[in-house]
C-alpha cells in the first residue's frame, strides 16, 4: 500500500492510495479541494448488505490510511 498525501493547516487536502497484490491494482484518489461532492457508494445503490466482516477491514484500512497520511 502507498498512501501520498497533502496537508494543509493539518487537513488533508488531497489523498493517493495505491493498493496492489497478486494479480490487481488498485487506485484511489480523494480531493477535497476539487469542489466536487459527488460520492459513488456502488454497494450501497446496489442494495448490497455489508457484512460486519466487510465494515472491519474497511475500518482497519481507513485506520492504516491514517496512520500513513501522519507519518
Amino acid at each position: 500500500m502507498d498512501v501520498r498525501a497533502r496537508i494543509h493547516q493539518g487537513l488533508v487536502e488531497h489523498l493517493v492510495l495505491t493498493l496492489g497484490g497478486d494479480g490487481f491494482m488498485a487506485l484511489g484518489i480523494m480531493n477535497r479541494m476539487s469542489g466536487s461532492t459527488e460520492e459513488v457508494l456502488d454497494a450501497v445503490r446496489s442494495g448490497k448488505t455489508l457484512t460486519a466482516h466487510d465494515a472491519l477491514r474497511t475500518h482497519e484500512l481507513c485506520e492504516l490510511i491514517v496512520q500513513r497520511v501522519g507519518e
